[in-house]
């Protein structure tokens, strides 16, 4: 059987791309699907193998970059990348709420192909 969390998560982050940009509240579901489709694609052709060809920060920071195109700020997103390891980099974005009363919750997944 197949895992299909790794797929999942990207869909979700993709997703979740779509609905925080202001703009993209009044787009359809079929933009939403379309934006998901886009980042996945380009997420699948980035080579995230655990070989020296690999480059996980590459997939890190085209993340990073739609997460700042969709609105994030600046302060929230970081790509942080060992420095032993240029190519292990990862991506640390906060997602602000709207009530701060609430407990924070933390998502975490991996970037590279297993």
């Amino acid at each position: 059987m197949t895992n299909k969390l790794p797929s999942a998560t990207v869909l979700a982050f993709a997703m979740g791309l779509a609905t925080t940009n202001t703009a993209a509240q009044s787009t359809s579901p079929r933009e939403h699907m379309d934006l998901a489709r886009s980042l996945l694609e380009q997420l699948v052709e980035i080579n995230t193998t655990n070989t020296e060809r690999g480059n996980n920060t590459l997939a890190a920071q085209a993340m990073a970059d739609a997460l700042l195109e969709a609105g994030f700020p600046q302060d929230d997103v970081h790509v942080l990348v060992p420095e032993d390891s240029p190519t292990k980099g990862n991506l640390v974005a906060r997602y602000r709420g709207r009530d701060s009363g609430q407990e924070p919750i933390l998502l975490l997944a991996h970037i590279d192909v297993v």
